[in-house]
């Protein structure tokens, strides 16, 4: 695999021609609800714009493809209905949510067309690829720290914050 730039249509262009794929997951994100309010058009750039960059590629270099989408519970907001199905209206709250749930329309849409293409609504999940400044990452990371005497206490932010 080599890097791609979903934002660059010529470069997934080039991506996807090279690489002929039967198969597409789509995680590239920017996936950081906080930071998305203060780069809203930088978030929309990369999960919207770029989704709409891949499907409209892969639909015209690799047909048949099938492409999965990596969306968000942040679509839904605070949803009134617990558990959420694919029924549940999209009622996005922050930037993150907007972007995400756009993107999810622009997949049905290409799916009303024909295109293989499947949402997987994600919810809050660990990754080892997770930033620092998630709370499990900083307490992880701290956690380790204070075990080697690096440091000796646990700082966290705004403990007031709240998600899924």
């Amino acid at each position: 695999s080599a890097d791609c730039d979903i934002t660059q249509p010529d470069v997934l262009r080039v991506a996807i021609q090279q690489s002929q794929p039967d198969e597409i997951y789509h995680l590239a994100a920017q996936t950081h609800v906080g930071e998305s309010a203060q780069a809203e058009a930088a978030t929309m750039a990369v999960n919207l714009q770029g989704t709409k960059n891949l499907l409209e590629t892969a639909q015209r270099e690799t047909p048949s493809a099938k492409i999965f989408f990596a969306s968000s519970s942040e679509i839904f907001g605070r949803p009134e209905e617990v558990p959420q199905t694919e029924t549940t209206p999209l009622n996005p709250i922050n930037p993150y949510g907007v972007s995400k749930a756009r993107a999810t329309e622009a997949v049905r849409a290409a799916r009303a067309t024909g295109c293989y293409a499947v949402n997987g609504i994600l919810y809050n999940h660990e990754s080892p690829r997770r930033g620092a400044n998630f709370v499990t990452q900083k307490i992880c990371q701290a956690a380790a720290a204070i075990a080697r005497g690096e440091q000796s206490e646990l700082k966290l932010g705004d403990t007031a914050a709240a998600r899924d």
